[in-house]
């Protein structure tokens, strides 16, 4: 529980101001970057999915 291989988080920053959003960012890709650990994260923030390594979009239920 201390050291996952994949880290799951859906709107991680939904809720929060600009400086936290951006504290929980650096936070979650920290870890990423330390541990190696896989990071699938859901959002509507189109900044953080520009920081991602890829991204899936979906539309109706279905990637396009």
């Amino acid at each position: 529980i201390n050291e996952p291989s994949l880290l799951l988080c859906d709107e991680p920053t939904g809720n929060l101001d600009s400086a936290t959003s951006e504290a929980i960012y650096q936070l979650l890709f920290d870890i990423k970057s330390n541990s190696g650990a896989a990071l699938v994260i859901v959002t509507h923030d189109d900044n953080l999915s520009k920081r991602t390594d890829s991204v899936l979009r979906l539309k109706d239920g279905r990637v396009i």
